[in-house]
């Protein structure tokens, strides 16, 4: 009772409603999605370094 004007009682007197941003959250969401993209990067960054590999390996020229 935020506006409560008469300093009768200080214990809440009136009905208690539950928000339901009261529930507490879950949070295997977020943890799957930020592995999901920790793998894409891993696997971005292997490939990248197989394909320099191979790309330094089987050309002919030297680099500038």
């Amino acid at each position: 009772q935020a506006f409560r004007t008469d300093n009768s009682s200080a214990e809440f007197a009136g009905s208690m409603e539950q928000c339901l941003d009261d529930t507490p959250i879950d949070n295997v969401v977020p943890i799957v999605v930020g592995a999901a993209l920790a793998g894409l990067v891993i696997i971005v960054l292997i490939a990248y370094l197989i394909g320099r590999r191979r790309h330094s390996a089987g050309s002919g020229y030297q680099s500038v």
